[in-house]
Parts: structure tokens; sequence; C-alpha cells
């Protein structure tokens, strides 16, 4: 490759005339990285700046348009057993964990084989000029929002009807959609059931605003 920064030693971070090696046991040691990756970190990265080099089989992707996508590798050096509460855990801290179901990340973790996974488009729901404690996510064209979030935001009482699948508010009814054991509805259902109208704006952010 065209750029090296050492770590120590004949160790270092470069870039590689052979990128289909990256990802697999094909170093001494040094980290490789694709030759536009690594001329985009070598025009950021000073003299001594510290390097921590972790061990960590699952990686999450958050693309620009805030999409979510992980990824589960195999443990090649035996030092990380994964589990199902493992992955969601860190699917958790970006607000996707609930639309990862435990069968697929468990079949995930049996494969390891390191190729993506889409999980969906995550949002911060900002209601009136306040933001939530949970996100809006959009997987397969329907952006959903978090009924528990919005009905304790709005200090509204929303029944539920497990047995038909229903929410119910002063205002009206819409269908329930379960994920992971939390409760959500489409956007296109919010005006019905909380009287709020929303849009995704160019920031990435689902804004709603309450009709009164």
């Amino acid at each position: 490759g065209q750029r090296w920064m050492r770590i120590g030693g004949n160790y270092g971070i470069h870039g590689t005339n052979a990128p289909n090696s990256i990802g697999h046991y094909a170093s001494h040691g040094c980290v490789r990285m694709h030759e536009k990756d690594v001329e985009d970190l070598f025009s950021r990265v000073k003299m001594h700046t510290p390097v921590d080099i972790v061990y960590d089989r699952v990686v999450i992707q958050r693309d620009d348009d805030h999409t979510i996508s992980y990824y589960v590798y195999p443990d090649g050096y035996k030092c990380q057993s994964l589990d199902t509460a493992y992955v969601k855990k860190v699917l958790h801290g970006y607000g996707v964990d609930t639309f990862a179901d435990e069968k697929s990340i468990a079949e995930k973790i049996r494969k390891s084989d390191g190729q993506q996974t889409y999980v969906g488009k995550v949002y911060d729901i900002i209601l009136d000029g306040k933001k939530l404690d949970k996100r809006a996510i959009r997987k397969d064209g329907i952006t959903y929002l978090p009924v528990d979030s919005l009905s304790s935001a709005l200090r509204m009482e929303i029944d539920f009807k497990p047995e038909e699948m229903l929410l119910q508010s002063p205002y009206g009814q819409a269908p329930a959609i379960s994920k992971s054991g939390e409760l959500y509805i489409k956007d296109t259902d919010a005006s019905g059931l909380f009287k709020v109208h929303g849009e995704l704006t160019s920031d990435y952010k689902y804004r709603l605003t309450a009709e009164h």
C-alpha cells in the first residue's frame, strides 16, 4: 500500500495491494486497510496518537443515512464467546435491538461469517422540541414509533388489547406491532391514536408536533 503508520516495532497500520486479503488471517500482526481508507486516516492522524486494538467479534455499521447493520466474525483466536444477550446489548446502544429477534441473532452467531446483516434505519424522535428516550425505526419502507415513549411524553393513557393486537386512546384505535416485546405503531397511525403529526427531516430526525 501507499501509507504506513507504525504502531510499534515492525507492526503498523497500512494499505495493501491485495484488498481481497482484508478480513482474513493473512497478516503477521499488522492492520490492513483499503487504500482509500488508509489514505484518509493517514491525513487525520498525528504522531504519538495512542492506538487501542480491541478484540470484538460484533461490529456495528452506521451509514450516513442512519442505516444500522451488524456483523459477527469468527472467533479465530478463541478469545470471545458470544450469546444473543450480548449482541442485543450492543444493538441497544443504537436503538435497534427490538428489531433483531433472538432466533435470527442466534443463527448469525452460529454462522459467524462476517457478512452484513441489515437491521433498519434509526432516527431520534423530537416531539415539540423535546427528544424522546426511544427512537423511530424504518424498515422495509415502514416507519415504526414506540408506543410507551410517546404515551409517556404526551401523558396519555393507552389501552392495549393483546388478543386483538389493538391500541386504544381517547382519540381512536390503531393496530399494535410487537417487536421483541415492545409495542410500536406505524407512523401513519400516529395522528389517529395520539393526535400528532410528524415527518423525517433533512437532519435525519423524526419530528413530531402535537395538535394540542
